[in-house]
């Protein structure tokens, strides 16, 4: 089940939902986005202790599989909450839903991954010692 729909998923036909162009750039659902992390991973090598990281905004997770090569813990900090900003595309209910699937699609079976579903605000207040 899951390799089919890893192939579904990530494959490289025409009914793909995420394709690889290059190391550029990526289509889901047949729109380009542009994803080169090359700045991001020279600042991230720059980081001397590498035991967690917090992310806020991970939307379908590609930077947190980036952090997740690096960090011995990522935690995803997104509420996928529709309409959390009318000027932000990605807020739309539809699309946010198919984030969040894909997201959890993604890291079922990374235990250096966690996801908070609430605001960032609200989240702080787990980090407040740290």
């Amino acid at each position: 089940m899951i390799s089919l729909l890893n192939k579904i998923l990530f494959g490289n036909n025409k009914s793909t939902l995420i394709n690889w162009f290059d190391d550029k750039f990526i289509t889901i659902l047949h729109k380009k986005f542009y994803h080169d992390r090359k700045e991001l991973i020279e600042l991230i090598e720059k980081i001397p202790n590498k035991r967690l990281m917090v992310e806020v905004g991970s939307l379908v997770g590609f930077s947190t599989r980036l952090f997740s090569n690096y960090f011995d813990k990522v935690i995803s900090i997104d509420p996928y909450f529709p309409g959390y900003d009318p000027s932000d595309g990605n807020s739309s209910n539809s699309r946010l839903l198919l984030a969040q699937d894909l997201f959890k699609i993604r890291f079922f079976d990374d235990p250096k991954v966690e996801q908070i579903n609430i605001p960032s605000k609200k989240a702080a207040e787990n980090f407040e010692n740290e």
